[in-house]
């Protein structure tokens, strides 16, 4: 049987692997996942939403999202957590199991667990992201991060750059393992045309 990940559908987040997010949980259905993540401590999936809304009923999510682990977890007000994942690596879902009272599907991974690293020139990637940092007013503060990080924090670095454009991101996201460092490198490149 396939491994079953309960699943945060977000409207307009995509999650990379080795990215991290705040997530702002507020809905009771959402509440009581992350509670029980953290009791058990385990994860959960992201996916971003094809149809319906993050609140009210289920949404359809897109088939392929990215697992994630909680980073660290604090309760604002009685029915709010703050909450900060990291992305570990990339699902598809094989089908719905239940809806209520968050989704729950069977997936299978798209990624190994020992080596979640995609392969690709990350040098190049990395001289390309410097450039466009470059023509950015508030580039300049990222630079020495960019200079200082290891692979998965460049490969972080890249969901940053893509995070106000959602729909671009889910597509990167699907692609085959080996063509993903090679498709952004392409997009990071048509940005500075």
């Amino acid at each position: 049987m396939n491994p079953v990940l309960d699943l945060f559908p977000l409207a307009t987040t995509v999650l990379f692997p080795h990215q991290e997010i705040p997530l702002n949980i507020f809905e009771p259905r959402y509440l009581n996942l992350i509670e029980q993540c953290t009791q058990q401590n385990k994860g959960f999936g992201i996916s971003l939403i094809k149809e319906g809304a993050e609140v009210g009923p289920p949404p359809i999510p897109h088939k392929v999202g990215t697992a994630v682990e909680i980073i660290s977890y604090d309760r604002i007000e009685k029915n709010r957590f703050f909450v900060v994942v990291r992305g570990t690596r990339r699902f598809q879902i094989v089908r719905l199991l239940q809806e209520q009272p968050h989704i729950r599907v069977e997936i299978s991974w798209l990624d190994p667990e020992e080596d979640n690293l995609f392969p690709g020139d990350y040098e190049l990637l990395r001289h390309t992201l410097k450039r466009l940092l470059e023509k950015i007013p508030t580039g300049r503060d990222l630079q020495e991060k960019l200079r200082l990080a290891d692979q998965e924090e460049l490969f972080a670095l890249t969901g940053i750059f893509l995070s106000g454009n959602p729909f671009a991101k889910q597509k990167i996201l699907e692609q085959p393992r080996e063509d993903f460092i090679p498709t952004l490198q392409g997009l990071f490149e048509s940005l500075l045309e």
